[in-house]
């Protein structure tokens, strides 16, 4: 496969990156705080503000990486100019 112009491959890595930097720890962070061991250390509201603030870094990072990929999409499809 021949890309005439490297810029298109890395907009699509940094669509990719944004799942590296976003959502990734924000599951690390679900994980850690939904942990048996986290839930006798820490109290109850710690858990569900880590769980939101997991969440909360998730759906940005989905965000992030959906609008991305759609943009670099539609920019090597000639949709936009």
């Amino acid at each position: 496969m021949f890309v005439p112009n490297i810029s298109d491959i890395i907009s699509l890595t940094g669509g990719l990156a944004a799942s590296f930097i976003f959502i990734f720890p924000g599951l690390v962070l679900i994980a850690f705080v939904l942990k048996p061991e986290a839930k006798t250390k820490y109290p109850g509201y710690f858990i569900g503000v880590g769980v939101a603030i997991g969440f909360i870094i998730i759906v940005f990072g989905s965000f992030i990486f959906g609008i991305s990929v759609v943009y670099t999409i539609m920019h090597d499809a000639k949709l936009l100019h």
